[in-house]
């Protein structure tokens, strides 16, 4: 093991939400062994928010770039900026996190051939959906040292739509912490607070609103539900997601499928919250309706809280989901499989209850925190090269 720190610098899109993506980097940057390890954060956004003052707390370097676009002459400007900075640092693995760190970090590599680049992939590519996403990828795919993925579905799609070789392919599982489980008094007091009451059915999703996360679709599964006379609460917590110009309609879009039939009383859009770990052992079911999903760190989370799962069989939820054993899989965009898989569960509380042990042993075993903290350590350790 080398005896002075391993500068790892991280090169982030944005880091103003706390998204899915956001939390996994925290959950690794608080883990790592800070004897070994030495964390530089650069958000290319913004210049302040809550995730870089929750970073900044754990004694975590963050340098916000202030790079409003990679099309840019500034973005060259800050290529040679990051060259500095990784040679003042002694940067020695620079990793790369969404689409426009990809391209500045491929193209650091370019220019000076240094450091290590691993491009850390977490979603199925969703939003790259014009040429020039597909020719800059394809372009800068080779300059890469490593693509790492957290689920073996991205891992194949990578390697068949970009063409990478797989031996530069490496697959992490995203890990979570393990909550105490929620005995039955503290679950009356949560819902309690959000003025629910004690023996309703609560279901629930994390995600931030966008399209691709299939709101609607759940929504009308549930609307069907309260129509046929089922005692049923719907929790939506998660904010609009800021980075798309469609969301504020398709959020309005929602609340509009609700008003039209009068169920604000069941249908809760709560907003972001600082309170999930509790959101959602207050809940019965967890479902994740999305069109398209990398792998969800919702799913884990509410797994971990011993809540079985309904989730689409779209990109990795089907490698931590196990259909009839942790929950159900059905197909996305289709609301009446999910209105089926939330009555079989309404109808059979000792069913949902063995599912929701069931999830939480499977967290515990496979998608802990410690083991994805233990396993990226081990994966830079292994690519460290020596000084020239």
């Amino acid at each position: 093991m080398p005896e002075k720190r391993i500068g790892i610098l991280y090169l982030i899109d944005t880091l103003d939400q706390r998204g899915g993506t956001e939390l996994n980097l925290y959950r690794l940057l608080a883990g790592l062994d800070a004897d070994i390890f030495q964390p530089l954060v650069c958000p290319l956004q913004p210049p302040e928010s809550i995730m870089i003052q929750m970073l900044r707390e754990k004694e975590i370097e963050v340098l916000p770039l202030c790079l409003h676009s990679i099309f840019s002459l500034s973005a060259f400007r800050w290529a040679f900026h990051l060259r500095n900075l990784i040679r003042e640092r002694d940067i020695r693995i620079v990793q790369t996190i969404h689409f426009g760190s990809d391209i500045m970090g491929a193209l650091c590599k370019r220019l000076w051939n240094d450091p290590f680049v691993i491009s850390s992939r977490r979603d199925m590519g969703f939003n790259e959906t014009t040429w020039l996403h597909r020719l800059l990828r394809r372009c800068t795919g080779k300059w890469i040292d490593l693509v790492l993925t957290n689920s073996c579905a991205l891992r194949a799609l990578i390697e068949k739509r970009e063409k990478i070789p797989q031996k530069k392919i490496a697959m992490i599982y995203n890990g979570v912490e393990i909550p105490d489980p929620a005995d039955v008094r503290k679950k009356t007091e949560l819902r309690s607070r959000l003025g629910l009451p004690a023996d309703t059915f609560v279901v629930g999703c994390v995600a931030n609103i966008q399209p691709i996360k299939g709101f609607e679709y759940l929504i009308r599964a549930i609307l069907h539900l309260i129509g046929k006379g089922l005692d049923i609460h719907l929790l939506l917590i998660g904010g609009i997601e800021k980075r798309m110009e469609s969301a504020e309609g398709y959020y309005n879009s929602l609340a509009a499928m609700v008003r039209a039939e009068g169920q604000e009383g069941r249908i809760h859009f709560l907003g972001v919250r600082t309170d999930v770990g509790d959101l959602l052992s207050s809940l019965d079911v967890f479902i994740l309706p999305s069109l398209s999903e990398g792998f969800s760190n919702a799913i884990l989370e509410a797994m971990a809280a011993g809540v079985p799962v309904i989730a689409t069989a779209v990109g990795g939820n089907g490698e931590a989901v196990i259909a009839e054993e942790t929950g159900f899989l059905v197909a996305p965009a289709d609301d009446d499989a999910i209105a089926a898989a939330v009555q079989r569960l309404y109808h059979s509380p000792s069913l949902a209850t063995a599912m929701g042990a069931a999830a939480r042993r499977r967290v515990q075993e496979r998608f802990n925190e410690n083991r994805m903290v233990k396993s990226m350590e081990a994966l830079y350790v292994s690519h460290i090269r020596p000084h020239r």
